[in-house]
């Protein structure tokens, strides 16, 4: 598999993930779930998210999934009356002609749309609701390679029934995982990933509908559209949701029930899931024209932002960004293969983390048993790869947590409570001794910054404990 690295400065925040921030209800195996760049905070220290000014990843995104349901006409529910063109600011030859959109071709049952002038590349614009998601189900169908079990329904809310969807979705995630969000809420904690006062649910309900155009939700099968003026930010937006629907219908972009949604292969599912919707993204974005493009960035640029990303750690950022990227990148090692390695691997995702961040190096992760409590466990757990960087970024740049991890072999957690404070125990291996002895190095520089211990049981495990 051909994984792409990030250069050494850093990654770079597309304006597609910009709008994502994946602060994870489920599908977390070590994490839960912007602000200008220079805001106070996100430029000091050495581990840099490389935010572009304007970038806020303000859009709340869940996976959860509903039962596998070939193409029949899309189900619209009350498309918007007077949709606009989506050339606004654009050049005059970018424009659709006035007549175009609407139109359908009896003989391919699409909308017929004049080809811009220009780039004979460049994909038709149309100005039509029902014509715009004719158009993206089927180019979503034809670059994904699968087709909808059931048209993907679709339905256009105006601004504060659009909030509410997004707010009856967060809710009824975190009613549902309410156990396993309040762990994870602890963990992090713990290790000072979360300050002592933010909790994963506050923090998703914080950022609430801000910056988000579209959004599926697998509980219904539904996709959520604001309803205004078709815009390049709003068929992007589209098109990542049509692709996410897609592959719930095919695949599920859940666990199975039983599977704990911050299990560790559940980091990894949600991550090759966003990678494929990116994928898909990127492929429709190269199909737009300069205009569009440029009207798409200063859309991102100017998105509504309720909370600053200079109240979270480092660490907290990698934990969600680092997601995004190394799903991103395992998607596109997995088209290099062809279509069948990425629907295997949604099929069936891999057991850890490390396998999105190494490819075909990752070796499946160590047995490791629980290390013992203080007091009754809360809940015990697997940290992975994709954590170790996350707790080392503040510490190191991204990249370097990334190469003192490689090696791992496998670890276990357990949580208790002591007072007033939250407790986590890990017991950590590693493949070699020089991968242990880094991490040794690092464990040893990030146990020096707060109420952590690092203890050495066999020669081929760590122990570390952290109250917070």
């Amino acid at each position: 598999m051909h994984l792409l690295r990030r250069s050494g400065s850093g990654r770079r925040l597309t304006p597609l993930r910009a709008l994502l921030l994946a602060v994870a209800l489920v599908g977390a195996g070590c994490s839960s779930g912007g602000t200008d760049a220079a805001e106070p905070g996100l430029d000091d220290g050495p581990a840099r998210l490389a935010l572009e000014p304007g970038d806020d990843p303000a859009q709340a995104v869940d996976q959860l999934a509903v039962p596998p349901t070939t193409t029949a006409p899309t189900d619209l529910d009350a498309p918007p009356a007077d949709a606009l063109a989506s050339t606004e600011g654009a050049s005059p030859d970018d424009a659709p002609p006035s007549d175009a959109a609407g139109e359908v071709d009896e003989a391919e049952g699409a909308p017929t749309v004049e080809e811009q002038d220009g780039d004979e590349d460049l994909a038709p614009v149309v100005d039509d609701a029902d014509a715009l998601v004719s158009q993206l189900v089927a180019f979503v169908e034809t670059e994904r390679g699968h087709r909808f079990a059931q048209p993907p329904s679709i339905q256009w809310l105006p601004d504060a029934a659009f909030a509410a969807a997004v707010a009856d979705l967060i809710a009824a995630d975190a009613a549902r995982f309410s156990a396993e969000l309040d762990d994870q809420t602890r963990l992090q904690r713990a290790l000072e990933i979360l300050g002592p006062d933010q909790d994963l649910v506050s923090i998703q309900e914080s950022f609430g509908d801000a910056g988000i155009t579209a959004l599926y939700d697998p509980n219904t099968g539904v996709i959520s559209v604001r309803d205004e003026a078709i815009s390049p930010l709003l068929r992007t937006s589209l098109v990542f949701e049509l692709t996410r629907a897609l592959d719930d219908q095919q695949f599920g972009i859940r666990g199975p029930e039983g599977v704990t949604a911050v299990a560790e292969v559940e980091w990894a599912r949600a991550a090759l899931v966003h990678g494929s919707a990116a994928e898909i993204t990127n492929r429709y974005r190269a199909t737009m024209s300069a205009a569009d493009i440029a009207q798409e960035e200063s859309q991102v640029a100017a998105l509504p932002r309720n909370v600053s990303l200079s109240l979270f750690t480092d660490s907290f950022l990698e934990l969600q960004f680092g997601r995004q990227f190394y799903g991103e990148a395992a998607v596109a090692g997995l088209w290099d293969v062809g279509q069948s390695a990425v629907d295997a691997a949604l099929a069936d995702p891999p057991e850890s983390s490390e396998w999105l961040i190494a490819g075909a190096a990752a070796d499946a992760p160590d047995a490791v048993a629980t290390p013992p409590a203080d007091a009754a466990p809360i809940a015990a757990g697997v940290w992975g790869q994709a954590g170790w960087i996350a707790l080392f970024t503040g510490l190191f740049t991204p990249e370097e947590a990334e190469a003192l991890t490689d090696g791992w072999g496998g670890d276990a957690w357990v949580l208790w409570e002591a007072g007033t404070q939250s407790c986590v125990r890990l017991h950590l291996t590693a493949d070699s001794p020089e991968a242990l002895d880094r991490y040794a190095d690092a464990l040893d520089q990030w146990a020096g910054e707060g109420d952590r211990q690092l203890f050495f049981p066999t020669a081929d495990l760590i122990r570390v404990t952290a109250c917070g």
